[in-house]
Parts: structure tokens; C-alpha cells; sequence
């Protein structure tokens, strides 16, 4: 624990400036003496938590108070009381379930109440579970008389509503926050004075891993989106690779020091929220001292109750919400299991489903779930054929839009469980995909044939992924194919004119089934390269090129082919995609390439000799030139950039 005192509160001591405020102060020892055995005790969580009262009434538990439950929204970890409840002086029950009492929930030793976070509130002030006593803390008295909740509303405001005694420790160190978080002294029995500092919590730094998968989910969060994240690491990941965004907006249920410098770079400004508009809006933060001195008497933060900020209505308002969560483990069809660490767990719903939903309602919304591939070391796999029993459903196939782990972006949302479940094997760790495309099978997700190269996975070439613009300002991304790519591809042929597939494949080819197109999917990338040219890249994603090459052992020569949908012909595709695989090719060995053209394929052969101006021709038999084109020809200039005008074609 680490002292932080927000401007404003230098003056230990606790003014009084109310009247009747004197006959409300008792000491720690005298309010925990108003609480009795059997009693139910609400207690504030997160920088929020009452630090002495919780210390005098952890010395109470199992002494003079007997049988009585604490209940909370989560656990605060370390705790004395927290302590006491797990060594069964007490009963814990907890809307949420965090690893530290993971074990204790599935053995029995505490509690745990499923439930949204949006729908607390209404259980509390309904009184279906009663609340004795309500233990929070809260900022001294203003110069009107009127506390402050201050880092935590969650859902104390309705605790303290419900609370049939509310006890109220005073800190001079809590930042006066603005929202719903006035406390009217009548609603307040006692108050204690407590500690002049909040309790700090660092989250730890992300790792590798989690850096990889922040930087794929920045991916796919564009200028003026609304975000929900949440403490852990991967979403903190995430927040450090935002910096190039614009005009961002927070609507969350709670956030930590990783808002601090997208606020002072100008990346959040929400601007562009159609609900609490110039405002980060969360229930509650956690964090250090930075933290509590930012959001104190700040008009730029508004903290609200949980059936408010995590109301899937209120959070669909907003267009562009991304709602990140993160998830121990997802099936195949898209279920996803809570994010817990060791052990079984009956989970905890925490605010995700609400903010799930939220953003799936949300115009141009996207739920995002992310995870690590893998869990022990790299022993288990993040991604399953079937979830374990002991682990409980944080968000329905139903809802699952996007899954990034450290291995890419994988787009269920509108797809068949045979789509999903290569698309998830496609992210999964590759050490674990075989044995996945084997359970798939077992189970029918897939088809029975599957194709599956073992080390496609551990040789795919992150670092040949590009965007280029084209004429006309098209945004074009281009990267290895995948063997998830097959519907895309489907696509692209039967898109196709008789003639366009007659020069690509030499035949008149009807039809494009899974048996043939599954060998152009599945490949090794290195006899065989093969880039697709992709529009939308996360979002309706569509593939509009594909340029491929193969090499022959015997010769060190490559075959290359490629075609480009013929709504984008004309664009400089081609030309782009013949001098990248060209420059992948050289340096890897590759001698140069050659080809098979039709004789009237005029247009083809000019982007051959542009690039390639030494290149050698053949004519073969039913009137196909077989083309060379060797790297190393001493006379071969450098070659142009792509993308000029006229430059282009859409098969070979």
C-alpha cells in the first residue's frame, strides 16, 4: 500500500462543516461494534475499499461477530478480512470471482452470485439480498455538507440505499469525483476517520505475448471508437499502441493509469460519443496516485452506477464501441470461458457480457474477446474443441465477434461453426493445431478431409503483411494466404468471367469445390508462396487479388501466377503483386520465375516486360508462351512502383 494524496486534501483531519456531523463520528471500534452476528455486510472494493474499517473488523471476525457474510463486487486481494472470510470466520459472497478466491468458490468456502453487473444495483435495492450494513469510504464533507464517493460508485450507491446501517470511512486522500457520487450526511449513520491514503494497485507490465496481441487488437480499432477495457494486461497492451488514433472515447466499467497518456496526447477527447459526450464515463477506477490526482474534481470523468455505465442500451448508444474482455479459453464454436488463472472455476460474469452485448447492438460495434493461445507454459491450449466443465460461459457463440490472440485475428461474426473452427485453429497456437484439427473432424465442425500442413502455423511470414494504395485512393492489405481463406476464395472464382478463368486456368472450368480449392489454401510458404490482396481486411473482409508462385527443385526456378477480380483491374494489383513476390522470391533463394500465358493475353505480357524486360519467350503448343524471367540478368533495371496507371491486368 502506497500513499496518494489528490490537490485539494493537504490538511490531515476531517472538517466539520454540517451540523449534526459531530454526533455522527464514532471510532473504528465503536462503529464495528454496531454490527452483530448473522449480519450481512456490504463492503467497498477496489481503491474504494475502507482500509481501517476492514482491518478492525477482520480482529471481530469469529469473536464478537459470529455467522455473519461479507459481500462485495470483487475481492481485494491480500486483505485481512478477505483472510478471515476464507479461514470461515465469515461467509464471502462476491459477484465476481477473482483468482484469489478461485479455489475457495469451487470447494465450497465461499460464494459466488452469477449476475450481471448491469442488473446489481436493482437486486440491492429490491431487497431480495438484504444488506445489513454497508462499510464504504468516502471524500470529507464540501463546504455544503455533501460526502463523495469519489474512485468507486459501482454499485455502492445502491448498497448504501439499501443498507439498513451505513458506516462511512472519511479520507482526506479520495478525489472528489464528479457523477453520481454525492453522499447527503442523512445517509450516512456513522462516520470513522480513516487512513490519508488509498489503496494503490499497479497492474504488472505486459509481456511479449501480450504486447503482440494489444498490437492486433489496435488493429481494428478505428479513429473515434468507444472503448470498454478492463485492468488486466492485455488490455493495458492494447492501450500503448493507440497513440496514432483520433478523437477516442471511454465508456467502460472501470480503468486504470493506461488512460493517462492518451488523455494528455489528445487520443482520448471523446468527441465523438452520442451519450455523455467530452466525458470518460466508467463506475470505477483503479490505479496510483497519477491516477486519483487526474480524475479529482475533473469534468472530464463522470463516474455512474453499474446500471447505468454497464446497461447494454446505454453502452449501444455510442457507435464504434469496442468492448475488449479478456478469456481464459474459447471453443471452437465461439464460446468463451471466463479469464481466470489456476484451477477450476465457476467464473464470474463480471461487466463483460453486458458490454458484449453492448457492442454488438453498437453501429459498427465490435465485441472483441482476447486471450493467450496457450496456458502452462505452452502446454495447454487457450483455444478447445469443448470447454471444461469447470469453467463457466462468459459470452455466448452467439456473441463472439472477434478473437485475437498473439497468432492474429479471428472474425466469427456471421459465420458457420465449420467457418469458426478454422478461423479459431488458424490463432491457435501451432504446437496444438494438428491435435485441434483431429477433435474438429471427430466432432464434424470440419470437413473429413481437412488438409492440415503441421508447420504451416510456426512458418507463416508475419513480417510480409503490407498495405498499399492504389488509384483512387483504394486501400488494398495484402499478406499470406490462409487455409481459413477458403470461402473467400470460393468467392473470388465463381466472381470471375468464363474468359478470366480460362486464362488463369487453362480450361473452362464450372466450378471451384472444397476438394480442389483447399490444396490452394493450405500451404507451406516455402516451396509454395501465396499473397491475397484483401479489402476490409477485419470487417466484411473480402479477398479481390491472389498472386502465387511455386519452385521447381530441379531448376531453383519459380512458377507464378496470379489474378485480380476484374472490378479492380486496371489499378496496378497486378503489377504489385508480380514485383513483391518477385522481391520475396530473390531472397529466398529463388533463381526467377516463370510462367505460362495465353498468346492473346497482350495486357499480361506488357506487365512481364515492364518488370522484367530480359525476360524470355516460348511459344508452346495451343498458342501458350512459357515465359522466363531470371533474377539475376545483369541489364534488368529497377523496377517500378506499383500502382501506375494502365500498368495492370487481372489473370495470368
Amino acid at each position: 500500500m502506497r500513499g496518494s494524496r489528490p490537490p485539494g486534501n493537504e490538511t490531515k483531519g476531517i472538517p466539520s462543516m454540517a451540523s449534526g456531523i459531530q454526533d455522527k463520528w464514532l471510532t473504528p471500534e465503536q462503529a464495528i461494534r454496531k454490527i452483530h452476528s448473522g449480519n450481512r455486510l456490504f463492503i467497498g472494493s477496489g481503491s474504494a475499499v475502507p482500509l481501517r474499517l476492514v482491518e478492525t473488523l477482520s480482529q471481530s471476525m469469529g469473536q464478537s461477530i459470529d455467522d455473519a457474510e461479507v459481500v462485495h463486487l470483487f475481492v481485494n486481494r491480500g486483505l485481512p478480512y478477505v483472510d478471515a472470510c476464507l479461514l470461515g470466520k465469515f461467509r464471502l459472497k462476491t459477484f465476481h470471482v477473482d483468482p484469489g478466491i478461485d479455489a475457495s468458490v469451487t470447494e465450497s468456502c465461499a460464494d459466488h452470485i452469477p449476475m450481471f453487473h448491469s442488473q446489481i444495483p436493482a437486486l440491492l435495492r429490491s431487497g431480495r439480498l438484504r444488506i445489513d450494513a454497508a462499510l464504504i469510504q468516502v471524500a470529507p464533507p464540501d463546504k455544503h455538507g455533501y460526502l463523495n464517493l469519489g474512485v468507486g460508485v459501482d454499485v455502492t450507491r445502491a448498497a448504501l440505499a439499501a443498507a439498513r446501517l451505513v458506516i462511512a470511512e472519511v479520507n482526506p486522500a479520495m478525489p472528489r469525483t464528479l457523477g453520481s457520487t454525492q453522499v447527503r450526511l442523512e445517509e450516512v449513520d456513522h462516520l470513522v476517520e480513516g487512513y490519508d491514503t488509498l489503496l494503490e494497485v499497479q497492474a504488472p507490465k505486459p509481456d511479449a505475448v501480450e504486447e503482440r496481441i494489444g498490437y492486433h487488437v489496435a488493429q481494428l480499432i478505428e479513429d473515434g471508437s468507444c472503448l470498454h477495457t478492463g485492468f488486466e494486461q492485455i488490455p493495458r497492451a492494447i492501450l500503448t499502441h493507440l497513440a496514432d488514433k483520433n478523437d477516442l472515447g471511454l465508456h467502460t466499467e472501470m480503468f486504470s493509469d493506461g488512460v493517462i497518456p492518451l488523455m494528455e496526447t489528445g487520443v482520448l477527447t471523446n468527441s465523438r460519443k452520442h451519450i455523455n459526450t467530452g466525458k470518460c464515463v466508467a463506475s470505477f477506477c483503479m490505479g496510483t496516485g497519477r491516477l486519483f490526482r487526474l480524475v479529482d474534481d475533473n469534468p472530464a470523468f463522470e463516474f455512474l452506477p453499474t446500471d447505468y455505465t454497464n446497461d447494454p442500451y446505454n453502452i449501444s448508444r455510442n457507435e464504434r464501441v469496442c468492448a475488449i474482455i479478456g478469456a481464459d479459453s474459447i471453443d471452437l464454436t465461439g464460446q468463451v470461458a471466463y479469464s481466470v488463472e489456476a484451477g477450476g472455476s465457476l467464473g464470474g460474469f463480471g461487466g463483460d457480457f453486458d458490454f458484449i452485448t453492448g457492442a454488438s447492438l453498437s453501429k459498427g460495434g465490435k465485441p472483441i474477446v482476447v486471450l493467450r493461445s496457450s496456458r502452462k507454459g505452452g502446454q495447454v491450449s487457450a483455444i478447445v474443441s469443448a470447454l471444461d466443465r469447470a469453467r463457466g460461459v462468459a459470452a455466448s457463440r452467439a456473441n463472439v465477434h472477434y478473437v485475437v490472440t498473439e497468432y492474429g485475428i479471428a472474425n466469427l461474426h456471421g459465420k458457420c461453426i465449420r467457418e469458426r473452427a478454422m478461423s479459431l485453429i488458424g490463432i491457435a497456437h501451432p504446437d496444438h493445431r494438428e491435435a485441434l484439427i483431429s477433435e474438429a473432424k471427430e466432432m464434424g465442425y470440419i470437413y473429413k478431409d481437412q488438409v492440415f500442413i503441421r508447420e504451416s502455423g510456426h512458418l507463416y511470414p508475419y513480417d510480409l503483411e503490407t498495405s498499399k494504395e492504389f488509384k483512387g485512393g483504394l486501400q488494398v492489405f495484402f499478406r499470406p494466404i490462409k487455409p481459413d481463406d477458403e470461402a473467400m476464395m470460393k468467392e473470388l472464382f465463381y466472381d470471375f468471367s468464363p474468359e478470366s478463368i480460362y486464362l488463369r486456368y487453362f480450361s473452362r472450368l464450372k466450378s471451384m469445390p472444397h476438394r480442389r480449392l483447399q490444396q490452394d489454401v493450405n500451404i507451406d510458404y516455402q516451396s509454395t508462396m501465396s499473397l491475397v490482396g484483401v479489402l476490409g481486411r477485419f470487417q466484411n473482409d473480402r479477398i479481390i487479388a491472389e498472386g502465387r508462385y511455386a519452385v521447381d527443385p530441379s531448376t531453383g526456378f519459380a512458377e507464378v501466377a496470379f489474378t485480380v477480380d476484374e472490378d479492380y483491374q486496371n489499378l496496378g494489383i497486378s503489377t504489385f503483386l508480380l514485383d513483391y513476390l518477385g522481391k520475396i522470391a530473390n531472397e529466398r533463394g529463388v533463381k526467377g520465375f516463370t510462367a505460362y500465358v495465353m498468346q492473346d493475353n497482350i495486357p499480361m505480357i506488357k506487365v512481364m516486360k515492364k518488370l522484367y524486360p530480359d525476360m524470355k519467350m516460348k511459344l508452346e503448343e495451343a498458342g501458350v508462351y512459357h515465359v522466363s524471367m531470371p533474377f539475376d540478368e545483369p541489364s534488368a533495371p529497377s523496377r517500378p512502383k506499383a500502382g501506375q496507371k494502365g500498368d495492370d491486368v487481372g489473370t495470368l
